[in-house]
């Protein structure tokens, strides 16, 4: 999804359709109790987290700070 996002975002109705699937899937996967509003919205940040930190570590590649976000969002998420 990471490298899919801004393509996706410009693609048709139905490629966005099925990235929203996706993005769900991956929401309720990584929420313990999906049907929790504090939970699912716990699940929501922390794959944005991920994503986010993924675009940015590649926009940054063979640079110090692209291993430096990498290692802050681990430390985030394994909060």
């Amino acid at each position: 999804m990471a490298a899919l996002g801004s393509e996706a975002a410009r693609a048709s109705g139905e490629t966005r359709a099925a990235a929203a699937a996706v993005i769900e899937e991956m929401i309720e996967t990584l929420a313990e109790d999906p049907s929790s509003e504090a939970v699912r919205g716990e699940a929501m940040l922390d794959y944005a987290t991920m994503i986010g930190a993924m675009t940015l570590a590649r926009i940054v590649s063979g640079t110090p700070m692209s291993e430096e976000i990498l290692k802050r969002a681990r430390k985030r998420l394994h909060r």
